[in-house]
């Protein structure tokens, strides 16, 4: 499977992004956000007191543990900005061939490993008929590592 970068401003899904994510049923796109984004929104996740309050978790029998947060509502804040991203949403609407999107959820995962590993999932489905939604759902997978 290829993977593509994300570059600049103006990206757009190509024919060949379009074609790879028909043929796998995704696609891998790399530096979606830049450094100084994902800094901040690392320091967002592992600091915000609504997160952690709401976040669960169990111990995974080494000693650490992996905790999930899930919010149905987008909000306003930097956590919630990534399913709002005109990054995210445009890019997925433009392999689903431009079908309006409706955000369904999102999911946080935490896992407290030796290094640390942060995934954002969040859910869309495809809108039809004045927001009753169609049958298919997809997801974005947002995965954040480093020391």
């Amino acid at each position: 499977m290829k993977s593509f970068e994300y570059t600049g401003s103006r990206f757009s899904v190509t024919p060949e992004i379009k074609a790879a994510f028909d043929d796998f049923g995704f696609v891998i796109l790399k530096n979606l956000f830049k450094r100084n984004e994902v800094k901040k929104l690392i320091d967002f996740f592992e600091n915000s007191q609504e997160i952690q309050s709401h976040a669960y978790g169990r111990d995974d029998g080494e000693g650490r543990k992996t905790r999930v947060a899930l919010w149905n509502y987008p909000g306003d804040d930097i956590g919630s900005a990534v399913s709002r991203s005109k990054r995210v949403v445009y890019t997925l609407r433009d392999l689903l061939g431009g079908h309006e999107l409706y955000h369904y959820h999102t999911k946080l995962m935490m896992k407290d490993a030796k290094v640390r590993s942060i995934f954002e999932f969040s859910i869309y489905c495809r809108c039809q008929n004045h927001f009753r939604l169609a049958e298919d759902m997809f997801g974005t997978r947002i995965t954040v590592t480093g020391t």
